[in-house]
Formats: structure tokens, C-alpha cells, sequence
């Protein structure tokens, strides 16, 4: 960096150093900021952090000569704490004014912090129409004796000012903070934060009527917590907390819960009834310091020093790639809305506020891409800030901040003029941006175009004659294109920037001055309204926050995330081992210009035949991908299951349509290897439909296009609130996608009543109906269309398969397209799953590789390998079973050296590509192939490292008497060195020999295979795990590319994923496939095959198969040490081998 560029930089920070300790100077009376920097806070039932709730207060009362935690309480302004009249009251009057204390800034009961500061009381004054024989108007305010010191950590909540409706905060999420009671009903020493739903009013009386249908009055509401986050005993008089706009307002206090039978502590599975704050706003204003109630006024504090760190002004500007796009992540059948979004930062984009949909449809972010030969980005949106003064009938303050859920690549933001200095109020140098076709008709281009401002009276003028309205909004101006600047433009709804040519310091940027409100043509005599986004920097920035963690500050964990910890440390980890929580549920970003048919990556398609065509779409037989080896289907449709020989999951639609020679990238085809219907489905009433479908081969999850659904494994991922609530369905190759809400049994079999249809309440296991009837065309829904749920987990948003839907319109004539739908509840059939899974594991019953009937489960190997013994036991003498199968040590110049697998060596070939490998398994012996040795000249063998590499002359060569080139059966060899190898260094592997290795026998999923994985790591071992396939599968693959492997016996087959462009594995032919036991008080490694076939880079996904050795122990230990049983070979013996 330059000493110009320091000095410019050092000068900047002196100047904003100066403009915000002016705006610091100012006397405010702030309410509802928080002052501490501080993570989007969305989890329930854990410790607050000192700073996250600054308003909070815990009053005690004083018995005898201690004071116990009695209540919570919420600071109002310097002197007045808002909290529940139960708090303050007992049976014979108010509690003693001596009695009371108030504590701020505490987050500890049994530690005192500098934080805190403690408080006497003055006055009670307690609702006038609170009775002690009464539950109503439970609101009071305690009167301090001496002002609060407002700190970062002490700051004064914001009063509930906007509409006081309670069905504007029904099934919106609240927080409440509190010391209440645990579940083992003792005070929390510690303060706690949860999140709580406001339950319907009606609902929550039908939860209840024996306590809410007595109690519940119009000012009060219910909320209820995640299963076991409630509101309890010392929870009373906290405030219940909502984020408005950047600021935090209370709006509830807690009052009332019912009690667990037969105690006097709150029954945590209930609601909780809370005081209605926004109802008693006029009594509450008598009592306090007005100048704390929000205002329009009200100014936004900003440090902007702190606040530039947000930006990086050496990219931005560039307008072709901060323009971006709204698109619907719902409805893949209209997904483009034409709204533009201008990127500010690389998390954050800025639009219109209008742009947001009330039907509750999800919006993703397009970024880049208007050239079809341009990279492009689509990212899910983390939160949306509509600013709090929107008018949606005026477009007034018509502004949203977007925080997309990662940040952006290869994709510059446009400068946001985030130090006020750079903030111009002048109309000079404008440009509008405008979106072009290029010559070529096969993409777009963003560019700017000169714009001339047009006053206001004009403006209206001309805009009546169009049918606008006939007045601006302040804070909005019009603009128009300049005489010389017509031409066609793409029209967008709305959004499109505005920028300002400015010079800052001695650069030129291009600053973000408006967003253009209306879609304009390119007409020189047509203006358009913009807002002056100038006008809204403070809020935006004061809304940006900090989006990667300090490494001392870990991101918090929401319900979800906790329930799952503690579910899974409960349960036996191989239970989960065949379904991946890290990534499932997610939507990969598609590229939308080449990606013409976007997918559900779970959603695939069942078919006959192996190569899928538009004819077997006819069957419109759906499955649903919940991990590598499992689908879900309905039962109904599995009961032929000899149509369902392939699963086709991925971007069909793409697949079936691409002309370039990554068509089968889009895809992966699997072999259904068995398909199991649940043992109760019935028909008719419907009951139990579901079936189970497993694959031979893992599907490939490196493909963008394909990724298995999450199964909602624990309650809260069942039962809890979801972001969205989702149907998906196909039609030949479209995925199309619903809003539904879920509806109870009774109330769906209503529903069914009042469409005309009677149907059984047995026939309902899960039931939903359509968000929004109106806006939602209805569509053909196929068997088996999942019912997902968009959850927070794992610090992402992602999709629970809840259902699949099943079909009974058949009993019906005519039946109403807007009726609810029917599925099968997943979570009764976790049991059977894991059952069955676990039940594959140890058995195979498979489909002939012909497609003919199913082979008898007798006939079938399984992961489990049982060894006999060996007829040959005096050869066991021949080994060294206390050297064998475990790592060394040498020294070379006098350093250590360790070789993990000294037995590992490589036969060099002057025809470097036909290399292959060889594994020592004693003093003078390796085990390999017999065509590697037979076919090569000159032979060296080379193992781990090249500080220890030694060249030990071959001997001799043995191949088994039953090998005949080209033949893999008994493709085995023996190569007899001329001189034993120092076993101390080159240890050997063992063999499986000693009785008490035989005995246990081994699991094929336990084996581990070894190559040389990318030049610097070098060799990498690696277990099967779920790699490992039948043996009958290899022989179907290799059959398909009618190779000789297919005609192989006593093999293991192991299937192997591609890797990613950047990696290099290297197996070369005679690779051994081993596994680790405890033999002689030691983990020994034991030698159990070889492998037949190699793999260079595994650039696609393709199976290995191995040569089990078992059958050729005999053979082996009576070749070692023994005259030849074959003759000589004749070819060259002057070898070498090297080892490290």
C-alpha cells in the first residue's frame, strides 16, 4: 500500500472518529438498541449473554436478612420498571416498598458484576383495575428511588406504539428472558432467553378450556415455547420481546401459566398467558418519561468507524455485476419476478419493499449471470428487512435491507456512501442502469444510461396521464432518461439502481443514490419515481451486521440444533450412520440461464428401463432420496415392483433436453437392488403407505442437482413452527411446489364434509390444506409428493420430509381441486426404517443381473465373512506374527522416519501408465497379480517413502497353476525375493492364518482400501463404509461393458464416488484390501484381497473389484519355502523391488 493511500485512509478515520463522537454528543432517549455487538440471536432455552437483553431487570424481595429473586421486570425509561402486579402484590396488599430491590445489567444470580447496578424503590403504582382476587389487568410499574445509569449493557426497551391488534403478531416469534424455574424446578442461576409462537386465541383455549376458556381475556394472548421451553415460576413480569424494524419493543408480560397436577409449579407443556402490553399504552404513558416513547424523529445512531469495516470501496461499482434478481424458490414454474436487487456488500442486497410478496412465498437472490456465458449465483435469503414506516398503498418509504443466507463470490458489489461526507443531495452525474440484449441474442448486459432530473410538479403531470398517482411521497424524486439516451430496454417490475458518478479522495465511484420504484421503458419523455436511498443509509447500516463470528463468540445454537445434540447422545451412533444431518435438506443454487429446469434434488423418478425416456414418465412413479442408498415411495404404487428396476434422480428436465456432452452430469441413475413395502398397508381405509427402496450403489452427492431430504428425526423437528410448509410434486419433468398449512384430523375431515366428500377418519394420518387458495393454481399431484418442512438446523435453512402424499380421489367423482391432501406421517415409521436398513446390512436379497426372479436368500454372501481354518497349520511357523501388520521405525541421517504401511510396494513398468502393485507378506514373499508380473520385463517394486526406498532383486516368480492369461480367475501370483528383507524396517502385513483371527472372521464395510491420493498427501487408507456393494453388482457392471470381470468369483466389490476437480486418487491393479484386529495384544493390519482392476484420478464413479484371498491361503502357504509347483516362468527375472 502506498504512503498516499495510508495517509488518505488514516485521514478518513480521523474524520468519521469526529462526525460520530458529534452524533454521540447529541441527547437522545433511545429505546430498544441493543449496544453490544451481537450474532442473529434465534435459539431457544439457553444463557443470555451479558449486553443481549439490556433492558431486562430482576426484582427481588427481601426475606429477613437475604433478598430472593422474585420477578423479571423490563426497563421503560431512567427510572420506571414495567412489570406483571402479581410481582408487587401479596394476599394482604402491596408488598413493602422497603422490601422491593431492583437489579439491571445482571445476567448472574450468584455473581456480582460491574455490569449491575442494584436499585431502591420509591413507588408501586399497580394497575387501578388489578384485583388480588383476579388475574386481569396484571401490569404494574415500579418507580425507582434513584436513576438508572444507561450503559452498553443497561439500555431501556421500547414501548409497543403500532397497532395494537393481536392477530398482527399471531404465529410470529417472540423472546422471553428470564431466572424461572428449570426442568428440575429449581431458579436459574443463570439468565435465560427462549423463543415462544403466539398461539391463536382460540386455540389456545381449546388446549385448555378447564384454565383459558375461564381466564383468557382480550388483553391478554398466548404463546408457547419449542417442547420443554416454556415460561415458569420466576419467568413472571418479563417481558415477551419483538423485533420491529432494528429495534426491540415489549410487548407482552409474562402473567399466568397452569399447573403441573398435584403441585405448585407451571405446567411446561401448557401455554403461557401474557399481558398485552400495546392494550394498556395510554395508562403506561402517565407514569413515564415521554421522550422515550419512538417516534418518527427518532435518530439513528451509527459508529461509522465501525460500521466501514463492512466494505471494501477498492471493488465496488461495477454495475453489470451488482444488479441482481428476485426469484420465487417455491414455485419453479414462475420463478423469475422481474424485481431487481442492487448487492451493497458481499451478504447484503437492497430493493424495493414491495417486492415482497404477502402470500408468503420465499424469494431467493439471482447475482450475476445476464450474459449466458457469465458466471451466475442464486442465495437464499437469510432475513429481509422491510423498513418499519412502509406504506404499502403510498410506496412511502418503499425500502428492504436483504441479508442473504452466504456470502456472494466473483461478484462486486455498487458503493453504498456510507460515510456522510460522500452523500450528495445534488442531481449531477446520474445514471440510470439499464438491462440490454446483446448482439449476439443470446444473453444481456446491465449498463448505464444519463438521466435528467424532472421537479416534482412535472413529474406528477406527467405520470397522471399514465394512471399514477397524482403526488410524491418524501424522500422519493423523478427522473428520466436524456434526450440522447432512448433505446430498448428489458422492462423490470421494479428495483433497478440508480447511481451517482462522484469523486472520493482521488478515485472516482459509481455510489448507490435511488432504486428506480416503477418498470420504465427506455423513453426519453417518460420519467420514473426513485427513492432517494441517501435518505436510508443510517438504517441500513445501523441493520448490516458482522456475519463471520468472532472464534471467541461461537454461533449459538437454535432448539432444533440443541433437541438433536442431546436426542443423538442418547441413541447408538450406527443408528444415524446411513443418513448425513451436515448436508441433507438443502437446495443447491441452480444456474438459472442453463439450468432451464430446476429440481427438489430428493425428488426422483422410478423406471423400467435403464436409459430413462419422456415414455416412462407416463408411470409418474415419484420416490423420495432420504440418503445414498434409500428412497421413500407410496406402498400403492411399489405393489409391481418388477416396472421399478432404476431410480432416476437429479435435473431430468435438463437431462432429457441437453445437446453437449455433459448431459449425464444433470443425473445419476441407480439399480434398485430391493424394494420393501411396509407389512400393515392397506388400501382401503388407507393405512400404512409407505415402502422402502434401496439402491446397490451409493448416489453420487457431489452432483449439485441431487441431495437427499432430512428426516425429522426428533420432536421439535416434527412438531415446530416451520419457515415454510411445502408441497412438491412433478409433471413428466417439472417439479412444482405448493404453500400448504397442516391441518388437525377433525378439521380436515370438516373440510372434506363441506367440499361434498365423506371420507373415514381413519383414512387421515396427516393432513394439509392450501395457504392461499386464491393465488395458488391447483395441480396435478402425484403418489408419494413429499410434505416438507423449511427448518433452521446446522446454521442453515433447510427441508424435513413430514409426509407423502397418498391419494384416494379414486372413492370420489369430481372431486374439488382445492380439497386437502393426505399423507403418510413419517415419524410413526422411523422404527420400521431403521429396522429395515439395519436388517439390509446383514442380508442381500437381490434382482438377477438378467432383470429375471429374485435369487434365494441362501445363495447370498453378506457384509459378514466367516473363515474356516487352515488345513495347514505347521506353516504358520513360517510367519512372524508378533512383526506383522503394524508400522515402523528406521533412522536415515540420523532422523526418525515412521512408515505407516512398510508392507506397500509398487512394480514399475517401462510403460509408466500399466503400473501395478505388490504387498509384502513376509520376509521373502509379496502377494500380486499374476498378469502384472507375467506381463512385465522389468519389474520393480516401490513403497512409502523415498528416503528408505531399497531395490532387493525377484527371485522367482510363482502364478497359481490355474491361471490362464486373460482370465481374472486366479489371477494370483507369488514373487520370491532373492534376499529376506530386514522385517525390523519392512514389516509385512499379515495373514489371515492364526485360528483366533479365523474365529472372528471379518465385515467386508470394515475393510479399507490404500492408493496414493493427491502428490503431496501421498498414500491415503481409507475404509469401505458404505462403499461396499454385493459382488453380483460388479458382475452386472462389468457385464454391461462386456469386460471379463463380470465372470470373477470369490470377490469383494467395493463401490467408489468421484472426486472433486482438484483431487488425484491413484489405485493401481494389485492394491491389497485389508483390515485392522487386535492380534497378540497389538492392532495388526491383515491382508484379505487384491485388486483386479485399478483407478486412475476416479474422475466418475465406478466399482473395484477385489480378488478375496481366503481360497488361496492353501495354495499360498504351500508355495512359501516349498519347491515350485510350476515350472520356472520363463521371461526375464532380473527384477527389482523397491521398498521405503
Amino acid at each position: 500500500m502506498s504512503i498516499y493511500r495510508v495517509c488518505r485512509f488514516v485521514l478518513l478515520y480521523v474524520v468519521l472518529c469526529a462526525l460520530s463522537q458529534t452524533f454521540g454528543q447529541e441527547e437522545h432517549l433511545f429505546c430498544g438498541r441493543r449496544k453490544v455487538k451481537t450474532v442473529y440471536l434465534i435459539q431457544n432455552g439457553i444463557d443470555a449473554k451479558a449486553g443481549h437483553w439490556p433492558w431486562h431487570a430482576a426484582i427481588f424481595h427481601r426475606r429477613d436478612n437475604d433478598s430472593v429473586y422474585a420477578c423479571g421486570g423490563s426497563i421503560i425509561d431512567e427510572s420506571t420498571i414495567l412489570t406483571a402486579a402479581h410481582c408487587v402484590s401479596t394476599a394482604s396488599g402491596l408488598v413493602p416498598l422497603r422490601r422491593i430491590s431492583v437489579s439491571v445489567g445482571q445476567t448472574d444470580l450468584k455473581q456480582r458484576s460491574e455490569l449491575m447496578q442494584t436499585h431502591n424503590v420509591r413507588e408501586l403504582i399497580v394497575h387501578p383495575q388489578f384485583s388480588k382476587h383476579s388475574i386481569v389487568h396484571d401490569i404494574a410499574l415500579v418507580k425507582l428511588a434513584t436513576n438508572i445509569t444507561m450503559t452498553k449493557y443497561v439500555q431501556p426497551v421500547c414501548l409497543w406504539t403500532m397497532d395494537e391488534s393481536e392477530y398482527q403478531i399471531v404465529g410470529k416469534n417472540g423472546t422471553i428472558v428470564g431466572f424461572g424455574l428449570t426442568e428440575h424446578d429449581v431458579v436459574s442461576e443463570q439468565l435465560k432467553q427462549a423463543l415462544v409462537s403466539v398461539v391463536e386465541p382460540l386455540a389456545c383455549i381449546a388446549s385448555d378450556r378447564g384454565v383459558f376458556g375461564t381466564h383468557l381475556t382480550s388483553d391478554m394472548f398466548c404463546g408457547k415455547g419449542q417442547p420443554g421451553v416454556s415460561a415458569c415460576n420466576g419467568d413472571s413480569g418479563g417481558g415477551m420481546f419483538f423485533e420491529v424494524g432494528g429495534r426491540w419493543y415489549v410487548r407482552g408480560l409474562v402473567s399466568f401459566t397452569p399447573v403441573r397436577a398435584q403441585t405448585s409449579y407451571c405446567d411446561g407443556t401448557k401455554s403461557t398467558v401474557f399481558t398485552d402490553v400495546a392494550r394498556y399504552l395510554e395508562w403506561i404513558t402517565n407514569y413515564i418519561d415521554r421522550r422515550v416513547l419512538p417516534t418518527d424523529s427518532d435518530v439513528i445512531e451509527i459508529d461509522y468507524v465501525e460500521k466501514m469495516r463492512l466494505f471494501d470501496f477498492n471493488v465496488c461499482g461495477d454495475i453489470n455485476q451488482s444488479m441482481g434478481v428476485l426469484i420465487s424458490s417455491s414455485s419453479f414454474s414462475s420463478r423469475i419476478q422481474n424485481c431487481a436487487t442492487t448487492l451493497i456488500s458481499k451478504w447484503y442486497t437492497v430493493s424495493p419493499a414491495h417486492c415482497f410478496p404477502k402470500d408468503g412465498s420465499k424469494l431467493e437472490v439471482m447475482l450475476g449471470g445476464l450474459n449466458a456465458y457469465d458466471e451466475l449465483q442464486i442465495v437464499q435469503i437469510q432475513r429481509v428487512i422491510i423498513h418499519p414506516k412502509y406504506n404499502s398503498t403510498t410506496l412511502a418509504n418503499d425500502i428492504a435491507l436483504i441479508e442473504l443466507y452466504r456470502p456472494v463470490t466473483h461478484v462486486d458489489p455498487v458503493c453504498l456512501p456510507a460515510p456522510p461526507e460522500v452523500r450528495k443531495h445534488n442531481f449531477e452525474n446520474l445514471i440510470i442502469t439499464t438491462v440490454q440484449e446483446n448482439s449476439h441474442k443470446d444473453g444481456y448486459y446491465a449498463s448505464g444510461k444519463s438521466a435528467s432530473y424532472v421537479n416534482d410538479t412535472e413529474c406528477v403531470k406527467k405520470l397522471a396521464m399514465e394512471g399514477f398517482a397524482n403526488s410524491l411521497e418524501p424522500k422519493q424524486f423523478c427522473l428520466q432518461l436524456s434526450s440522447d439516451e432512448n433505446g430498448h430496454c428489458v422492462p423490470f417490475k421494479a428495483g433497478k439502481p440508480l447511481l451517482q458518478v462522484d469523486r472520493w479522495g482521488e478515485k472516482e465511484y459509481h455510489f448507490l443514490r435511488g432504486l428506480d420504484l416503477f418498470a420504465r421503458p427506455c423513453d426519453a419523455g417518460r420519467p420514473s419515481v426513485y427513492i432517494d436511498t441517501n435518505e436510508y443509509v443510517d438504517w441500513i447500516l445501523y441493520h448490516m451486521r458482522y456475519n463471520v463470528l468472532d472464534d471467541d463468540e461461537p454461533e449459538e445454537l437454535s432448539a432444533i440444533d440443541y433437541e438433536w445434540i442431546t436426542y443423538q447422545s442418547t441413541q447408538d451412533d450406527e443408528k444415524f450412520s446411513s443418513f448425513n444431518t451436515d448436508d441433507c435438506g438443502l437446495i443447491i443454487s441452480f444456474d438459472q440461464i442453463l439450468t432451464r429446469y430446476p429440481n427438489m434434488p430428493w425428488i426422483g423418478w422410478l423406471h423400467e428401463n435403464p436409459n430413462i425416456t419422456l415414455d416412462d414418465l407416463k408411470f409418474d412413479a415419484m420416490a423420495i432420496l432420504i440418503s445414498r442408498r434409500y428412497a421413500l415411495a407410496t406402498a400403492k404404487i411399489m405393489q409391481n415392483q418388477s416396472l421399478w428396476r432404476y431410480f432416476t434422480v437429479g435435473s431430468l428436465g435438463n437431462f432429457l433436453f441437453c445437446r453437449t456432452v455433459k448431459c449425464k452430469e444433470y443425473i445419476d441413475v441407480m439399480d434398485v437392488k430391493k424394494i420393501t413395502i411396509h407389512p400393515d398397508f392397506a388400501k382401503d381405509p388407507r393405512a400404512n403407505d409407505i415402502a422402502l427402496i434401496e439402491f446397490w450403489q451409493p448416489v453420487i452427492l457431489k452432483n449439485p442437482y441431487i441431495n437427499p431430504i432430512c428426516l425429522p428425526f426428533t420432536q421439535s423437528m416434527r412438531n415446530g413452527e416451520p419457515i415454510s410448509l411445502t408441497m412438491s410434486t412433478i409433471d413428466l419433468f417439472y417439479t412444482q411446489s405448493r404453500q400448504l398449512k397442516q391441518l388437525n384430523a377433525t378439521n380436515c375431515q370438516q373440510q372434506f364434509l363441506r367440499d361434498g366428500y365423506a371420507i373415514n377418519h381413519q383414512d387421515i394420518s396427516l393432513c394439509a390444506l392450501d395457504s392461499d387458495q386464491e393465488k395458488q393454481p391447483p395441480v396435478p399431484v402425484l403418489p408419494g409428493a413429499p410434505l416438507q418442512a423449511l427448518l433452521h438446523f446446522k446454521g442453515a435453512k433447510r427441508y424435513f420430509l413430514r409426509g407423502l402424499y397418498y391419494d384416494i380421489s379414486d372413492r370420489f367423482v369430481n372431486q374439488n381441486a382445492y380439497s386437502p391432501y393426505l399423507f403418510t406421517d413419517i415419524e410413526r415409521y422411523f422404527d420400521w426404517i431403521f429396522d429395515e436398513i439395519e436388517g439390509n446390512i446383514n442380508q442381500d436379497i437381490l434382482i438377477r443381473s438378467d432383470g429375471n426372479d429374485r435369487l434365494p436368500v441362501a445363495e447370498l454372501e453378506n457384509d459378514q465373512k466367516n473363515l474356516l481354518p487352515i488345513d495347514n497349520p505347521a506353516k504358520r511357523r513360517l510367519f512372524d506374527f508378533n512383526a506383522c501388520g503394524t508400522g515402523s521405525r528406521t533412522f536415515v541421517s540420523g532422523r526418525s522416519i515412521n512408515l505407516t504401511y512398510p508392507w506397500f510396494g509398487i512394480i514399475n513398468s517401462p510403460y509408466t501408465n500399466n503400473r501395478c502393485q505388490a504387498t509384502l507378506v513376509s520376509a521373502r514373499y509379496l502377494v500380486g497379480l499374476a498378469s502384472c508380473v507375467k506381463n512385465y520385463t522389468d519389474i520393480t517394486l516401490g513403497v512409502e517413502r523415498s528416503e528408505t526406498t531399497r531395490r532387493i532383486p525377484i527371485q522367482r516368480v510363482i502364478v497359481h497353476p490355474q491361471y490362464t492369461s486373460g482370465d481374472v480367475n486366479n489371477d494370483i501370483a507369488l514373487i520370491q525375493l532373492e534376499s529376506p528383507v530386514n522385517i525390523t524396517i519392512m514389516k509385512p502385513i499379515c495373514l489371515p492364518i492364526p485360528d483366533e483371527v479365523r474365529a472372528m472372521g471379518y465385515r467386508r464395510s470394515n475393510l479399507a482400501t490404500i492408493g496414493n491420493f493427491t502428490e503431496a498427501i501421498g498414500l491415503l487408507a481409507t475404509k469401505v463404509g458404505s462403499r461396499y456393494v454385493h459382488s453380483s453388482y460388479c458382475q452386472k457392471y462389468w457385464r454391461s461393458k462386456s469386460k471379463n470381470l463380470a465372470n470373477v468369483n470369490s470377490t469383494i466389490c467395493v463401490y467408489s464416488l468421484p472426486l472433486t476437480s482438484d483431487e488425484r486418487y491413484t489405485q493401481f491393479e494389485g492394491s491389497p484390501i485389508f483390515n485392522t484386529q487386535n492380534f497378540n495384544e497389538q492392532a495388526r493390519q491383515f491382508l484379505h484381497g487384491i485388486a483386479l482392476n485399478g483407478v486412475f484420478t476416479l474422475n466418475k464413479a465406478r466399482p473395484i473389484t477385489f480378488l478375496e484371498i481366503d481360497s488361496y491361503l492353501g495354495w499360498i502357504l504351500n508355495n512359501i519355502d516349498e519347491p515350485l509347483s510350476q515350472p520356472v516362468s520363463s521371461y526375464n527375472l532380473q527384477e527389482t523391488l523397491v521398498f521405503t
